[in-house]
Order: structure tokens, then C-alpha cells, then sequence
């Protein structure tokens, strides 16, 4: 099975086990690591989110996987919250974002953005994201950002 297509099937069974549980999905990542498969689910919820939340979760999720099968090697299912850190990089997690303040570092900076900037996220495109940020509108290339992550003040 292509990643995207494995992406897609995971994110969508994914979402409904989140809902069942009275959760949200976060963001979904099918990455390499160490030569092995590694499928990332991350859930949050207006509360807080527990291990037994996570335990659920992965299992019912595993149990989907070893029925369908999509994967013919190995893979680790990793299930947890997105912690105060998470990357912003996907769709899913821009989507979820929306309107938050969010810390983005790029490769480098240009005429069209400082090179870090803390801002409200306003918007994304498949090729950039618009940041809002001292009254001032930036649209950055998403190829451009090394780090774009939600920002907390303490």
C-alpha cells in the first residue's frame, strides 16, 4: 500500500476511534525511523488526555490494522497526546490550529518573513502558511520552515 493511501486509511479509522472516545485527532504521521515503520496518532481533547485514553485507542486501532493488514513488514503504533512541543507540519495539525498562536522558525530568512516569529496562525495552502504577527501579514513557504509549533506563554 502507497504511504498516502496508508496515510489516509489510518487517519480515517483513526478519527473514528477518537470520536467514540470522546476525543479529537490531532495529527497522523507514517514515518521511517531507524529502517522501521513507525504510525503516529496523536489525540487531545478539551481535557486532558490520559494513558487509558491512549491505551484505548491504540488498541482498537492495532486490532483494525492486524485485520486489514496494509503493512507487510513491521511497524511500531505509537498513540499519545501531542504534548506542549508538537510540530505543526501536517495538515491535520495546521487545520486544528487555526487561530492559535503559533512559534515558526524558517531555514532562513527573507525579504517576505524574519527568520522567527511568534503569530497567529490565520490560514494555509499546500505550499504556505499565513502568519499574523505585530499587525503585519506573512505568508511563508512551507518548504522554507524548519519548526512551526504552537507558542505558550508562561
Amino acid at each position: 500500500m502507497k504511504r498516502k493511501d496508508l496515510l489516509t486509511m489510518l487517519t480515517s479509522e483513526a478519527e473514528k476511534l477518537a470520536r467514540k472516545h470522546n476525543l479529537e485527532l490531532f495529527d497522523v504521521e507514517v514515518e521511517s525511523k531507524g529502517g522501521s515503520t513507525v504510525l503516529a496518532v496523536k489525540l487531545t481533547s478539551d481535557d486532558q488526555i490520559s494513558v487509558d485514553d491512549c491505551h484505548k485507542v491504540h488498541v482498537e486501532l492495532s486490532d483494525f490494522l492486524d485485520k486489514e493488514d496494509p503493512i507487510p513488514e513491521s511497524y511500531f503504533l505509537e498513540v499519545s497526546s501531542p504534548g506542549l512541543d508538537a510540530s505543526l507540519k501536517s495538515d491535520l495539525a495546521l487545520s486544528k490550529s487555526i487561530g492559535q498562536e503559533v512559534y515558526v522558525k524558517t531555514y532562513a530568512a527573507t525579504d517576505k518573513w524574519p527568520k522567527t516569529l511568534v503569530g497567529i496562525l490565520k490560514s494555509y495552502t499546500e505550499e504556505e502558511v499565513e502568519i499574523e504577527s505585530e499587525q503585519k501579514i506573512y505568508n511563508i513557504s512551507r518548504k522554507m520552515i524548519s519548526t512551526i509549533r504552537l507558542h505558550f506563554r508562561f
